[in-house]
C-alpha cells in the first residue's frame, strides 16, 4: 500500500509539474496569438490592443481560451485515465451523499459570496476583477459561444484536476503534509491564478469563497475529483445565467 501511495505520488507530482508547464506555455500562446489576431483582424498596432474597447478583444480571446484548454484536457485524461474511472466508480457507489456534497457546496458558495459582496460595500469597493471583466464582455460580444464552452464546461475540469487532484494530491501523497495545509495551499493557489495582476490583488476574496468550498468538498469527499467537479460546474453555469438575466 505504501509503495502505491508512493508511486500515486510522484505520478501527481510529475504530471503536477508538466501540466502547469503546459498551463502556463499555452496561456501565454493564447493571450499572444489573441493579441496578435486582433492587430492584423483591426489592422492596428499592437500596443493598442490593449485597449479593452478594441471591438475584436473580448471576441477572438474567448475563441483561442476555448482551444488553449484542449491539449490540456487531452493530457490530463490520457494521463489520469486510471483515476478517473476509479473516482466515477466510488461517486456511483455513494451517489446520493455525493450530490449533497454539491448541493450543500453551491449553498455555502453563495453565502460566502454574499458576505464578502456585503464587506466590499462596505468598504466601498466597487467593480470587479480584469478576468472576470474579460469574461463579461465576451458574453455579451460575438464570443459568447466559445466563451460560455471555456467557463462552464472546460474550466471545471481543467482548474479541477490541476489545483484539487494535482496540487493537493502532491502536497499529500508526495510530501506527505497534512490535509489542512493541502486545502490551504489549494485554496489560495486557485484564487490567486484568477487575479491577473497586482492592481486586481483586492478581488482575490471574490474568488476565495468557491475555492475553499471545492477544495474542502474535495477533502470531504475522499479525494472524488467529480464533486468539485460538480460545483465547479453548477457555479460557473449559475454565474453565466445570472450575467445574462440579471445584470
Amino acid at each position: 500500500m505504501n509503495i502505491e501511495k508512493k508511486q500515486k505520488g510522484d505520478v501527481y507530482f510529475i504530471t503536477l509539474l508538466l501540466g502547469m508547464f503546459l498551463y502556463l506555455l499555452l496561456t501565454f500562446i493564447y493571450i499572444y496569438s489573441a493579441l496578435m489576431a486582433v492587430s492584423i483582424v483591426d489592422n492596428s498596432p499592437l500596443a493598442s490592443v490593449f485597449d479593452e474597447n478594441n471591438p475584436y478583444y473580448a471576441e477572438i480571446l474567448s475563441i483561442v481560451q476555448m482551444m488553449f484548454n484542449l491539449p490540456l484536457i487531452g493530457f490530463f485524461i490520457y494521463v489520469l485515465r486510471h483515476d478517473f474511472q476509479e473516482d466515477w466508480k466510488r461517486f456511483k457507489i455513494d451517489f446520493k451523499k455525493n450530490l449533497s456534497y454539491i448541493g450543500l457546496g453551491i449553498v455555502a458558495c453563495y453565502v460566502l459570496t454574499a458576505v464578502v459582496s456585503a464587506i466590499y460595500e462596505l468598504l466601498g469597493i466597487t467593480g470587479t476583477s480584469e478576468n472576470q471583466q474579460i469574461i463579461n464582455d465576451a458574453l455579451f460580444g460575438k464570443g459568447k459561444v466559445p466563451m460560455m464552452i471555456s467557463v462552464i464546461l472546460f474550466a471545471p475540469f481543467v482548474e479541477e484536476v490541476l489545483f484539487r487532484k494535482l496540487l493537493f494530491g502532491t502536497l499529500e501523497e508526495k510530501f506527505k503534509l497534512k490535509p489542512i495545509v493541502a486545502i490551504i495551499a489549494s485554496t489560495l493557489v486557485f484564487s490567486l491564478i484568477h487575479v491577473s495582476s497586482g492592481d486586481n490583488i483586492i478581488y482575490i476574496f471574490q474568488y476565495l469563497p468557491l475555492a475553499f468550498v471545492i477544495t474542502y468538498s474535495y477533502y470531504k469527499s475522499e479525494r472524488n475529483i467529480f464533486v468539485p467537479m460538480g460545483i465547479h460546474f453548477l457555479n460557473n453555469l449559475i454565474s453565466v445565467l445570472v450575467v445574462y438575466f440579471v445584470l
